[in-house]
């Protein structure tokens, strides 16, 4: 009889060494996961992704290089899911969290068409091509700039997001101070960036490419020599 007693202890102990998440995580905390992308199903970087219940925010990290998150430790409830990123419009989804609930969650975010500045100062039939007249520009000052990376390879790529995709997929000519085939300044460096979405502009050199043209803060000619144009 005693022999049957260990036996069955046994066996008992056994089956929670080889499960303990089973028998433990159900009455714990769960976890939200997944990737941020972009309409063109490119990865997101940076892009600030929050877990909000009752008004108090719970979790909140970044993407990283491949778009990825992962909200640990998110107590049984309700939650509502926001992701932001520069140049694309807040994404919000409602989700409940039950215990010991790993759940996965892939986001694609919406290009922003909020930032395109209309100009109609233009008279008709000037022939104006001049970017900064166009008015289907986006235009993005000093102050519109915070938001973006510092990093600027990211910021290319933020760039080329809002200057949307062109025909083949091609991606944008970028241009500063009036030279193009280079790196980006320092975004501190950087006055204003324009950028004409039309890929059939008359002003373009390349028909069929976008445009962006940063133009830099006066004295900072000197980039033009440090980044290979």
């Amino acid at each position: 009889m005693l022999n049957l007693n260990y036996s069955m202890m046994s066996s008992v102990l056994a089956v929670l060494f080889v499960m303990p998440g089973h028998f433990f995580t159900q009455t714990g905390d769960g976890r939200v996961f997944g990737k941020v992308s972009d309409p063109s199903s490119a990865v997101v970087s940076q892009a600030v992704v929050s877990a909000v219940s009752a008004g108090r925010k719970v979790s909140s990290m970044k993407t990283d290089r491949s778009g990825a998150f992962e909200l640990r430790a998110l107590p049984p409830g309700k939650y509502r899911l926001s992701v932001s990123a520069p140049g694309f419009e807040v994404y919000t989804q409602d989700l409940e969290v039950t215990p010991g609930q790993n759940q996965e969650v892939d986001i694609s975010l919406t290009i922003s068409k909020v930032e395109a500045k209309l100009d109609v100062r233009d008279e008709a039939g000037s022939g104006n091509t001049d970017p900064a007249n166009n008015a289907g520009a986006i235009v993005l000052k000093e102050k519109d700039l915070e938001m973006y990376s510092e990093d600027p390879d990211e910021l290319k790529l933020q760039l080329q997001r809002l200057a949307g995709a062109t025909p083949g997929g091609m991606s944008g000519q970028i241009f500063v101070d009036g030279f193009g085939g280079g790196r980006l300044p320092p975004k501190s460096a950087i006055r204003e960036i324009r950028i004409n979405q039309d890929p059939f502009s008359a002003e373009y050199d390349q028909p069929g490419f976008g445009r962006i043209e940063i133009f830099t803060k006066p004295g900072s000619a000197q980039f033009h020599n440090l980044f290979s144009f």
